[in-house]
């Protein structure tokens, strides 16, 4: 009978129990793959590609409250940055973070950006922000042997546009499949939904200001490969342009965020 007695009450025991809410926990942190606002004025984990100190830098937002943005800067002249793998030297002020997209997985990223009201106009390319590709440590890649390739997706200005481009693998090079007129001096939001594959299945969708950014033939989805190899693409944000540009340029960045969302 006791046996029988302390059976029930054991049953009755694991009924009322309820579930581990740490795997859930788990789960969300996984999901989410950046979440960077500068408030704190500290961007690690990411990494810093520009020459100098006066190429990136935290500030006040605007003059009325103490959120912070961060500001990259290319200076006049020949402000360039050298690669400690290849030793090329270029026109670039970004920080990085690696891991940032996960291959056969759609991911949603989010980010705040406004253009210096006295940015000087180019017609040479100019690119404020890029998913590259990373080398694939499984199968012994590396930063030394990786070969150098563009990248698979890349938002440009120019002449006070924003340009969608994307490498296409069919025509074995980077094409712009989108523009969408932007004003200077002024906040946009701009929010990218991505689908990442190494087959012809991958996807592209963004809106500025909750806008879709549509392509000439009235398309707002892009589909079409967009990953080089199974470690899948990094982000890269800041300004990146033609060595043939020597004008001061600055770009600001804010409440840049990703998740995964499928």
């Amino acid at each position: 009978m006791f046996r029988l007695l302390l059976l029930i009450l054991c049953i009755f025991v694991s009924s009322c129990i309820t579930p581990d809410t740490n795997i859930h926990d788990n789960e969300i942190e996984e999901v989410t793959l950046i979440d960077l606002d500068f408030d704190d004025e500290i961007i690690e984990p990411w990494e810093s590609q520009y020459s100098s100190i006066a190429n990136f830098s935290i500030i006040n937002k605007d003059d009325f409250s103490n959120d912070k943005c961060g500001m990259f800067t290319i200076l006049e002249g020949g402000d360039y940055w050298t690669s400690p793998y290849t030793g090329l030297q270029t026109a670039r002020s970004e920080i990085q973070l690696l891991n940032t997209s996960k291959i056969n997985e759609t991911c949603l990223y989010l980010w705040d950006i406004k253009i210096d009201q006295n940015y000087v106009e180019s017609d040479d390319w100019q690119v404020i922000g890029q998913f590259h590709d990373q080398p694939d440590e499984t199968i012994g890649e590396n930063w030394s042997t990786y070969p150098a390739h563009s990248p698979p997706i890349s938002y440009k200005y120019k002449n006070s546009e924003l340009i969608i481009s994307v490498y296409s693998w069919s025509e074995n090079k980077v094409v712009d499949i989108a523009k969408h007129q932007i004003e200077k001096n002024a906040w946009l939001s701009i929010k990218s939904k991505i689908f990442w594959s190494k087959d012809n299945d991958g996807t592209l969708e963004v809106w500025i200001n909750d806008e879709s950014v549509l392509a000439p033939n009235g398309n707002s989805k892009y589909i079409g490969r967009n990953c080089f190899n199974n470690a899948g693409n990094y982000i890269k944000i800041g300004l990146y342009r033609s060595d043939t540009i020597n004008t001061l340029g600055k770009v600001y960045y804010d409440n840049i965020k990703s998740l995964i969302i499928n």
